[in-house]
């Protein structure tokens, strides 16, 4: 057992006012709780639990009841030694990974797949792929989509599905326009069934788009090269891209009629020539904005997650400028009195059509990068309800596979049903070995534990539980 400080701790805890929690170095795989007795913190305590001794093995299964108040929470607290007031000593084996998991589940202002990692970027152990299975394994799939790649790969794969049915209504055709055309209206349903945030196909998912388109049109009656099928391919992989942008396009586009009102001539409206002018100078701004903005140039927020490319921003540039010519084309002015005005001050006033074409550009950008950064799910804006936020936790321990879990009424917001198939699910997802401690009020999850704690007027009561035949 360790020493030291462990040592000195220990003498104060001789006088009765700390529970210790120590790691022991040694052979003994056991969590050993000695005499501990839990109190309520502050002037006048209340004894909980009172002169408690165990020994749980590697893989028990205990569930802990009792009446609300009676101090369950607080006494797995003290087992993981999140809670010392009290005294005895629980001693638990040097390099378990233990995990708490509370009624009210909380995550940290991070990005999912920070939360279900449980580490800084770059730090975590588990892909996407793995965090994508163990989300889909809880019924979580719409969080999947914020699993870099991993809903694009869902998303193609679904589509796939449905190319021997578009390729057997165009057999025979080499038209790549037609046949790109075909796909278009299964892609915007799979998206719109799918995403709900702005997101791009990696390239490693292009390229399996097109080994499996490959794959499907290879020895049919198509008359197309292979080169010819790996760009149909490309082009199926812009168009959902496109498809992935819409709510971006549409975003900005709402901004066009106000911006184009407050642009136009601060006299009198503008010339077909100083319009064209302004859209140019607007248009130039706007591509350098983006660019800074896919770049990481624009701020000192180094780990901004970005959820377009370079394709989709071009496209909604696209889309944006052509809605801005729609809506200055509204104030634009080709009569004698509007020409002449505007050719007379075009030679006094190119300055301020550049700052105000910049201004209208930095509008745009700063609409997109607000827009942009809310399609980020992070753990402090998780809108998620209280079973939804439950079924996360078991993904997440389902995901690690700790070696002790405590759970603390860990399926409470959920109907019975529902509940009991999540909590048997991981209980049979997690390894024999985990010991598990269990808080719980409902007597239906007895049976996936081999242990009953009972807590009562300050003592626990410990008894086996049979397994049922």
């Amino acid at each position: 057992m360790n020493t030291g400080n462990e040592e000195k701790k220990q003498a104060q805890n001789a006088t009765g006012r700390y529970i210790l929690v120590a790691r022991d170095t040694g052979a003994n795989p056991d969590i050993r709780i000695s005499n501990m007795t839990v109190r309520t913190p502050g002037m006048n305590p209340r004894t909980l639990v009172e002169g408690f001794n165990e020994q749980i093995a590697p893989g028990q299964r205990i569930v802990l009841t009792g009446a609300s108040g009676s101090g369950k929470s607080l006494t797995a607290k003290a087992i993981l030694g999140r809670h010392d007031a009290g005294s005895g000593l629980v001693t638990i084996p040097a390099g378990l990974k233990v995990m708490a998991m509370a009624q009210q589940a909380y995550f940290p202002g991070d990005t999912l797949p920070n939360i279900m990692n449980m580490a800084p970027e770059g730090k975590g152990s588990y892909t996407p792929a793995q965090m994508a299975a163990a989300l889909k394994d809880v019924g979580h799939e719409k969080l999947i989509q914020h699993l870099p790649g991993q809903q694009a790969a869902i998303l193609i794969n679904d589509l796939m599905a449905k190319t021997s049915e578009i390729l057997e209504q165009h057999k025979g055709t080499a038209d790549q326009g037609a046949l790109r055309a075909a796909f278009k209206p299964a892609i915007e349903a799979l998206v719109k069934e799918q995403f709900t945030t702005v997101q791009f196909v990696p390239d490693i998912q292009r390229a399996l788009l097109r080994v499996r388109l490959l794959e499907q049109m290879k020895g049919k009656n198509f008359g197309m090269t292979m080169d010819q099928i790996r760009v149909l391919a490309n082009d199926i992989a812009d168009d959902i891209d496109v498809a992935l942008a819409q709510p971006l396009a549409h975003r900005l586009r709402l901004a066009l009629p106000n911006m184009a009102q407050s642009m136009r001539g601060r006299l009198i409206p503008y010339s077909p020539d100083k319009t064209g002018a302004f859209l140019g100078l607007m248009e130039w701004r706007l591509r350098k904005g983006i660019k800074n903005y896919l770049l990481n140039r624009d701020t000192d927020e180094k780990d901004r997650i970005l959820m377009i490319n370079a394709r989709q921003a071009d496209w909604v540039i696209e889309q944006a400028m052509q809605g801005m010519r729609e809506q200055m084309a509204l104030h634009t002015k080709a009569g004698v009195l509007s020409r002449t005005f505007n050719a007379v001050t075009w030679p006094l006033s190119p300055l301020p059509l550049l700052i105000r074409a910049a201004r209208a550009a930095k509008e745009l950008v700063q609409a997109m990068t607000h827009f942009m950064d809310k399609q980020v799910l992070r753990g402090d804006s998780l809108t998620l309800s209280g079973g939804e936020r439950q079924k996360l936790a078991i993904a997440i321990a389902q995901l690690h596979k700790p070696d002790v879990l405590i759970v603390d009424e860990i399926t409470a917001a959920l109907d019975r049903d529902s509940g009991e198939a999540l909590y048997k699910q991981l209980m049979e997802r997690i390894p024999a070995t985990t010991t598990v401690l269990s808080i719980a009020h409902n007597e239906h999850i007895m049976k996936y534990h081999t242990d009953h704690w009972h807590l009562q007027d300050g003592r626990i009561a410990a008894r086996k539980i049979a397994p049922k035949p």
